[in-house]
C-alpha cells in the first residue's frame, strides 16, 4: 500500500514540471473531441437502434414508449461516453504514453537501464485488444444497469481493467524484460488493479475524470519503474542502482 501513496504522491509531484502539464492534457483533449463527434453523428442513430433491442422493445411492447425512449437516450449517452473514454485511453496507451513515460523515465529515473522490447505495433495492439474487450464487456452487461447499484459498480469495473490492462503493460514495456515482467505482474496484480480503480472513481467527476487519464499514466509509471527498480536492486550481486529515483550501493 505504501508504494501505491508513494506513486500517487509522486505524480503529483511530477506536476511541477511544464511539460508534464502537455501530457496530461492531450488525452483530455482526444476525449472531448471524441465526445463532441460522437453525440453529433451517432447519438440518435444509436437511440433509434436501441429502441430495437431488449429490454427497450420490451418496455415498448407494454405501452410504456416513453419510459423506452428514456431507457434508449440514457443507454445510448452512456455506450457514446464509454467510446469516447475508450479512445481516450486506448489512443493514449499507443501514442501518447510511450513518449510519456520515456520522458519520464529520463527526467526521475535516468539510470535505470531499458531493457525491454516496446514498439508501436504492439502498444497500439495492447490498446485495441484492451479497448475491443472493454467495449463488448460494457455492451453485454449494459442491460445489467437496470439492476439497482450495479449501474454504479460496473462502470468503475470495467474502467479499472481496462486503465490496468492498457496502462500497466506500457509502463514497462520499454525497461522490463519478459522474465521481469512477468514476475511483476505476478507480484503486483493487486496494487495494478487497485491504482485502475482509484482513477475509475475519479472518472465520472467534471474535469478531474478528462485529466485521469494523463495523471493515471504518471501513476502507474512512478509504480511500475519503482518496483522495477527495486527489484534489480534485490537480484544484483553488486554496484549502485536506483531505487524510487535514488541512486544506493548494494554490497555482495
Amino acid at each position: 500500500m505504501s508504494g501505491l501513496i508513494l506513486a500517487f504522491m509522486r505524480s503529483l509531484n511530477t506536476l511541477g514540471r511544464g511539460r508534464a502539464w502537455a501530457f496530461l492534457l492531450a488525452p483530455a483533449g482526444i476525449a472531448l473531441v471524441a465526445w463532441a463527434l460522437l453525440t453529433i453523428f451517432g447519438l440518435e442513430r444509436l437511440t433509434t437502434l436501441f429502441l430495437e433491442l431488449p429490454p427497450m422493445n420490451w418496455v415498448a411492447s407494454w405501452g410504456w414508449h416513453g419510459l423506452a425512449g428514456f431507457m434508449a437516450r440514457v443507454g445510448a449517452w452512456l455506450t457514446l461516453l464509454a467510446l469516447a473514454y475508450f479512445l481516450a485511453i486506448a489512443l493514449a496507451g499507443a501514442w501518447i504514453l510511450p513518449w510519456q513515460l520515456g520522458w519520464l523515465a529520463q527526467a526521475e529515473y535516468p539510470r535505470l537501464t531499458p531493457l525491454g522490447r516496446a514498439s508501436l505495433i504492439g502498444s497500439t495492439a495492447n490498446s485495441l485488444w484492451a479497448g475491443s474487450l472493454f467495449l463488448c464487456g460494457w455492451l453485454v452487461t449494459l442491460p445489467l444497469w437496470l439492476i439497482p447499484g450495479l449501474g454504479l459498480i460496473l462502470p468503475v469495473l470495467w474502467t479499472a481493467w481496462l486503465y490496468r490492462r492498457t496502462f500497466a503493460y506500457e509502463a514497462l514495456s520499454t525497461h522490463a524484460t519478459r522474465e521481469e515482467w512477468a514476475q511483476f505482474r505476478r507480484e503486483q496484480g493487486q496494487p495494478l488493479l487497485l491504482i485502475g480503480l482509484a482513477l475509475a472513481i475519479l472518472s465520472p467527476i467534471p474535469l478531474v475524470g478528462l485529466l485521469a487519464p494523463g495523471f493515471g499514466a504518471f501513476v502507474y509509471g512512478h509504480f511500475a519503474l519503482g518496483a522495477l527498480a527495486r527489484l534489480r536492486a534485490e537480484s544484483a550481486e553488486s554496484g549502485p542502482t536506483v531505487i524510487d529515483g535514488e541512486a544506493i550501493l548494494i554490497d555482495p
